[in-house]
């Protein structure tokens, strides 16, 4: 037998409709030989069309049809459907008609009668989905934060047209044999959050359809819809699940700088072009005194607004964006621009203009929606060396722009060095491509960075107890004081551990050739983390000692020093860490050296660096 297409079309009375519970998807199904071979999800306005490919009966006159039956019923996956004893009809072969090799019927209602009497649905149907359905009505809040410390947000805000997803992560109660039980993730629901920040959705499970699997708990993904494609900018750790109760709705808290939102920013006055800001930082708080030890870094402790972010003498690093701001004088005169990168090198200036790509968020038109999600991204540059302005106050429907003014997207790991100070211009040209605009202020068409793409040195030396010390992989013996035992009962690994006491030390170097560190960490990390915290060894209120572990005391943060005296800080090599008397888990530790610099990309600041050692704690 040979294959041919199928077209099958109908449809669905709305009374059929009206004793089914809301939310409920209904398809219709055609099955033939005990499997299904075609379904259709049932419209709004109760219309449906199947379409599959299936053999036709071929004879020595012509080509026939193999007629299928209809069932309707709610959606249900693969051939689940024919697992219940739902009415069906079967089509006649020769009820279909054949064109360009495709077999289509348009269904009768007389037909559609016959699957969905009114009698069946109130009294089949109905009970039915109640009985094996359970309903679940998760509610996830999203709320954008100039600062996140632990569940508190500050400035919070929230976020609309977010994309959230859901994930339930869950184990199978039956396993093949010599195997072990594997955590799955899988998607059960998604969408987007409403003007508030609210996603809400109604999900029904089949208590037929996941029998072997216990569930967990769910994950949450928060990101954007752009170009039809997902970008996350948030979600869960698996090893902190959520609950997500019916109706009980839970905060996302992400950090305002990832939200594509638009803003923009206040018009200028005249005949004026400037940079605005690197990021959320803006221009004015960049040192700008070419004889001062701090030129271009930035320092943001005077800002008073939370748009602004929170840096002390930072320097720039990574992926950074600039902007700009017009005047009302040549707001429709800008057109085109162009950027020079200009730096020092053995005494002479080396400057060429920047050819990097970068594109601009702007908002979906309502026919975009449907493939783009709410935003599109357009192509700025460069054409040569020429990019086009995206200008903050034009509001054509293709031109209405999200990331007002963006003007470059910069990756300064591409710049010709990985340390030193580079300066930008902006050049305003007119729709020519060739005239330049005479602005105001040519001052601030400029600014300068101080550019910082190194690495800190940084290593963990010997930890030690009471009695001896261990290197990598080693052992760490402490007396044994407590007779009772720390017991986890988190599934699927609960344990219960013996209890010991004492005072460790940690030998580590933490440097910074350009002196640029900001601040330190060593923490000991150990068991499952539903049940433990890390143990604090260098952190906030307890600062490394310096000159070996019976030293003095080092400042740990930068801005612990008086701001008056900018201090660089470049670390040593003769550091050490060492823990209050406590109690201890016998179990293996992974010792954690973090080290900050003072650097930011003008959305986030002070990256860190972590270095680590594995050592078990044992009883003496």
């Amino acid at each position: 037998m040979k294959e041919a297409k199928y077209s099958i079309k109908g449809k669905i009375p709305s009374e059929a409709f009206r004793a089914l519970p809301t939310g409920i998807t209904m398809k219709v199904y055609a099955v033939r030989d005990r499997k299904v071979i075609g379904s259709s999800a049932v419209e709004k306005d109760g219309s449906f069309i199947i379409i599959y490919s299936y053999d036709v009966f071929e004879n020595k006159k012509k080509t026939l049809a193999i007629a299928p039956a209809l069932i309707f019923g709610p959606d249900l996956p693969g051939d689940q459907i024919l697992r219940y004893k739902f009415p069906r009809t079967s089509l006649l072969p020769k009820d279909f008609s054949a064109k360009d090799e495709t077999f289509t019927i348009s269904v009768s209602t007389a037909i559609i009668g016959k699957i969905v009497k009114s009698t069946y649905v109130k009294e089949y149907i109905v009970p039915w989905l109640k009985h094996f359905f359970i309903e679940w009505r998760p509610c996830v809040h999203v709320l954008g934060c100039s600062r996140i410390n632990g569940s508190l947000c500050y400035d919070e805000e929230p976020v609309s047209k977010a994309h959230v997803r859901i994930y339930e992560i869950r184990i199978p109660y039956v396993k093949p044999l010599g195997t072990n039980k594997i955590k799955e993730t899988v998607l059960v629901a998604e969408g987007d959050t409403d003007i508030y920040g609210y996603f809400r959705t109604t999900m029904r499970y089949s208590l037929c359809i996941f029998p072997i699997h216990l569930r967990l708990g769910y994950v949450v993904e928060v990101g954007w819809i752009v170009d039809g494609v997902f970008q996350s900018v948030y979600k869960d750790p698996d090893t902190k699940l959520r609950k997500l109760e019916s109706d009980l709705c839970e905060d996302i808290h992400i950090d305002k700088w990832k939200v594509i939102s638009p803003d923009i920013p206040e018009i200028l006055t005249g005949n004026v072009f400037k940079f605005d800001h690197i990021g959320n930082i803006p221009v004015k708080y960049l040192y700008t005194d070419p004889t001062k030890p701090f030129h271009g870094y930035a320092n943001t402790t005077g800002a008073t607004d939370s748009a602004t972010l929170k840096v002390v003498d930072s320097a720039f690093f990574g992926i950074i964006k600039f902007y700009a701001n017009i005047g009302d004088g040549i707001k429709d005169i800008v057109k085109f621009y162009r950027i020079k990168c200009s730096y020092e090198l053995d005494g002479s200036v080396v400057e060429s203009f920047i050819r990097v790509p970068f594109y601009c968020v702007r908002e979906s038109t309502i026919a975009e929606i449907p493939a783009s999600g709410f935003y599109k991204t357009e192509y700025m540059g460069p054409d040569g060396d020429l990019y086009t302005y995206p200008n903050p106050y034009d509001t054509a429907p293709d031109k209405d722009w999200v990331y007002k003014g963006l003007v470059l997207v910069l990756d300064t790991r591409t710049l010709p060095r990985t340390y030193g100070k580079f300066t930008f211009t902006l050049e305003p040209l007119k729709a020519d491509k060739i005239t330049p605009i005479i602005v105001d202020n040519p001052a601030d068409l400029s600014c300068t960075l101080l550019v910082d793409n190194t690495a800190p040195d940084g290593s963990i030396g010997e930890i030690t107890g009471p009695v001896g010390s261990a290197t990598s992989c080693g052992f760490v013996k402490l007396p044994f004081q407590r007779t009772e035992s720390r017991i986890c009962d988190y599934e699927p690994s609960p344990y219960s551990r013996k209890i010991v006491r004492g005072t460790i030390t940690v030998s580590f170097t933490a440097t910074d050739f350009h002196k640029n560190l900001y601040a330190l960490e060593i923490k000991a990390k150990f068991g499952n983390s539903q049940c433990d915290s890390p143990v604090i060894i260098v952190g906030p209120g307890m600062r490394p000692l310096k000159n070996g572990c019976s030293g003095t005391a080092e400042y740990q943060h930068y801005n612990d020093v008086p701001p008056a005296d900018h201090p660089s800080w470049e670390g040593r090599t003769d550091y050490c860490g060492k823990s209050p008397e406590r109690d201890w888990d016998v179990c293996a530790y992974e010792f954690s050296l973090i080290i900050y610099k003072r650097l930011t990309n003008g959305e986030v600041a002070y990256p860190w660096w972590q270095y680590s050692k594995f050592i078990t704690i044992i009883e003496s």
